[in-house]
């Protein structure tokens, strides 16, 4: 944002006011072409700060190898996930609370910046994905229902 000095008139705010908002507007354009997705509340999605409302909605519309940002918020739903996609959380803030399934299919998948409050399961066929500062309720766990699906988990 632009460093406002003092202001000798009513314009000369409504201009430094103009130039932050156009200056906020090019560093959500920017942010948002770098996803294929951003996931944030119904009010952030009416604003045009998000695309969609749920983490699943995201994972359904993403393309494969697709990039979603989930904004910071807790989603109460259970994710199917068996597609190759990254799905990046703003840390403790961005919360699902609800079952996350690796289906086959979801091979190769980035997730990171995510607080999980259940548990985390890859079936048969989700292979070689990677689990990078996300939390972990203390009583759930990460399930490999495959035959060694090689999965990589760092929670920090």
């Amino acid at each position: 944002m632009a460093v406002l000095k003092k202001a000798n008139s009513f314009a000369q705010v409504k201009q430094a006011s103009n130039a932050d908002i156009a200056a906020e507007r090019t560093a959500l354009s920017i942010l948002v072409a770098s996803y294929d997705a951003i996931v944030g509340s119904t009010a952030q999605v009416l604003a045009g700060i998000a695309t969609n409302a749920t983490v699943q909605g995201a994972i359904d519309a993403v393309p494969n190898e697709g990039r979603i940002l989930v904004l910071a918020g807790t989603y109460t739903e259970n994710l199917t996930i068996n597609k190759t996609v990254t799905i990046e959380g703003k840390g403790h803030g961005s919360k699902l609370n609800g079952t996350t399934t690796f289906q086959s299919g979801a091979d190769y998948c980035l997730v990171q910046g995510m607080r999980f409050s259940d548990t985390v399961t890859f079936n048969l066929g989700a292979d070689a994905n990677f689990f990078g500062n996300s939390w972990l309720a203390p009583t759930k766990t990460v399930v490999d229902g495959g035959v060694a699906n090689s999965v990589t988990y760092i929670q920090e």
